[in-house]
């Protein structure tokens, strides 16, 4: 973004938004590893009071509250783009069952690492599921499938 000193291209809208908002200037990673990282930032703990570590899929937990639950109940829709790795679509630690409204990925770091995945995940509240396109799975879908050459199913 230009507001933080980047010179190749302009980004007006999000300096706007910048200007507007808060700028964030220092980081902190929960960890060196992204499972790890992922639940410090969920959960607000410390890396050494998780259950996850590098190289380990584990689930958050159903008893675990994530900021995205706390900003939901709040009355903030939330949404997540990218790889969340902390539970797979039928575990406790599923994005949706985390406090996403709406989500759009990949549950672990292998699929999300491959340029070509055969499928990317997608949930949206207000799709109306057409069982010929994809494999249901709990109301979520695999939105975007190149493996078949199925197209994004029509909405409602």
């Amino acid at each position: 973004m230009s507001c933080y000193g980047q010179t190749n291209f302009q980004t007006p809208n999000l300096d706007k938004l910048a200007a507007e908002g808060i700028r964030f200037t220092n980081y902190y990673a929960g960890d060196a590893a992204g499972s790890p990282a992922r639940a410090a930032l969920m959960l607000g703990r410390d890396s050494g009071h998780l259950r996850q570590r590098a190289d380990a899929d584990i689930a958050l937990a159903p008893d675990e509250t994530t900021v995205a639950q706390m900003l939901k109940q709040s009355g903030y829709h939330t949404g997540l783009i990218g790889e969340w790795n902390l539970g797979g679509e039928n575990s406790s630690g599923a994005p949706w069952k985390k406090g996403f409204d709406e989500f759009a990925g990949y549950f672990d770091a292998n699929d999300a690492a491959n340029f070509y995945a055969d499928y990317m995940w997608r949930l949206n509240p207000d799709f109306t599921y057409d069982e010929s396109y994809n494999d249901p799975i709990n109301g979520h879908w695999r939105e975007w499938n190149k493996a078949n050459g199925l197209p994004t199913p029509a909405r409602k």
